[in-house]
């Protein structure tokens, strides 16, 4: 069944490929965890036919292969929505987040929100956190007890990644 308007039945924000408007498929991701917390299959949801799942389905290559945080966010859009992680959109979303790992600093990927998200992605998944991980992420805490985007030593934290850190620490 289509669904041509959003949920207080006004019109929809939904593209015709499925995807959201915003920050690429990162925001259509966010639509997807909107929907499975309010109880709605996000493979339901469809203009011309196309779910949010397709849509980031089609952007997976790119989306997944960009950074760490992105095969994260990804996996846990696909976990949400009931598909696998491990084949979707041409991807193994998991092997991806493993392979960012670096035992040498216990870090998955370059940044915190890179970290968080990979946490967050392979407890979703079954998959164990290596010890010297959950380590890392009291390591990258900012002296106010939060977290920055990127990790410099001169950032300031930021309540997005304090937020994803939060629930992946």
């Amino acid at each position: 069944e289509e669904l041509g308007r959003d949920l207080r039945g006004g019109p929809g924000r939904q593209e015709d490929d499925g995807s959201f408007p915003g920050f690429g498929p990162g925001s259509t991701a966010d639509v997807v965890y909107a929907l499975v917390a309010a109880g709605i299959d996000p493979n339901a949801v469809l203009k011309n036919g196309n779910s949010p799942i397709s849509a980031l389905g089609n952007s997976a290559a790119t989306f997944a292969t960009g950074s760490t945080s992105g095969a994260g966010k990804l996996a846990l859009a696909v976990i949400a929505a009931d598909k696998d992680p491990r084949s979707f959109g041409g991807q193994d979303l998991i092997a991806l987040i493993q392979q960012a790992y670096n035992p040498a600093t216990g870090v998955y990927g370059l940044n915190p929100t890179d970290h968080a998200f990979a946490m967050l992605a392979l407890v979703s998944a079954g998959q164990p956190i290596p010890a010297a991980a959950v380590t890392a992420a009291g390591r990258l805490q900012l002296a106010d007890g939060g977290w920055s985007f990127d990790g410099g030593a001169n950032s300031t934290s930021d309540t997005n990644t304090a937020a994803l850190m939060i629930q992946a620490y």
